[in-house]
């Protein structure tokens, strides 16, 4: 996708879109596929980008061709962008910024600093935070940190 829409010169902007979409289009779901595996979506491919991966998803589907295959799939991806919506109703954190630490409160309460380690310990409690978003609280997060230092900490 990237190539051929880089020689016909489209935008890079729509370039990368679309190269996003395609790699993520073939996602596992079923209706048993948990709101914590549905948020990792979601955080993958950007609050921005969800609704066209579905519509993607169900021009997908309606290109199978078989009818009862195709009416099955279609009501598998509405049951999917009825809890995208409850999901995205709801306030979740997304990205690094609605985290409820930052780097600077990680090296102040942890005594780091500065370097790719206050990155990784970001990276690893958005992860704890899309799994169970009532963990996004400071004092929680803090405490996750303190936990996952030793195992992040390179040589320690």
């Amino acid at each position: 996708a990237r190539q051929a829409l880089t020689r016909l010169a489209f935008p890079q902007h729509l370039v990368a879109k679309v190269v996003l979409l395609v790699r993520h289009h073939m996602f596992h779901y079923t209706p048993q596929t948990s709101d914590a595996a549905l948020r990792r979506l979601i955080m993958k491919v950007g609050e921005a980008n969800i609704y066209d991966l579905i519509a993607l998803r169900q021009a997908d589907a309606a290109a199978v061709g078989v009818p009862a295959t195709a009416k099955a799939r279609r009501g598998e991806i509405a049951q999917l962008k009825e809890r995208i919506d409850r999901l995205l109703a709801q306030e979740h954190a997304w990205d690094l910024s609605a985290l409820a630490v930052n780097g600077h409160d990680l090296m102040r309460e942890l005594g780091l600093p500065p370097g790719p380690l206050i990155g990784k310990l970001l990276r690893s409690l958005l992860e704890e935070v899309i799994t169970d978003p009532s963990r996004n609280r400071r004092e929680v997060l803090l405490a996750l940190a303190r936990e996952k230092l030793p195992e992040l900490s390179p040589g320690e």
